[in-house]
This record gives structure tokens, sequence and C-alpha cells, in this order.
């Protein structure tokens, strides 16, 4: 998935989590609100 490309920005902003078997499935996030 092209997600990792763009991982560093993205976890700026979001919280992010994947589920996954032999491939990622799925993706969970949201927003930082602040917090690092």
């Amino acid at each position: 998935m092209g997600i990792t490309k763009y991982l560093t920005e993205i976890k700026k902003d979001f919280k992010v989590y994947g589920m996954r078997n032999e491939e990622y499935e799925a993706f969970l996030y949201y927003e930082n609100q602040g917090i690092k």
C-alpha cells in the first residue's frame, strides 16, 4: 500500500494502526489533537 510513502507526514497529525494477516487488511486512524 502507498501509505508507507507518506507515513512520516501522516503521523504528525494522526495516530495510525493496522490490522493484518499476511498483508495489511485495514487501517484505523484518528486525529492526534496535539498529542505526540
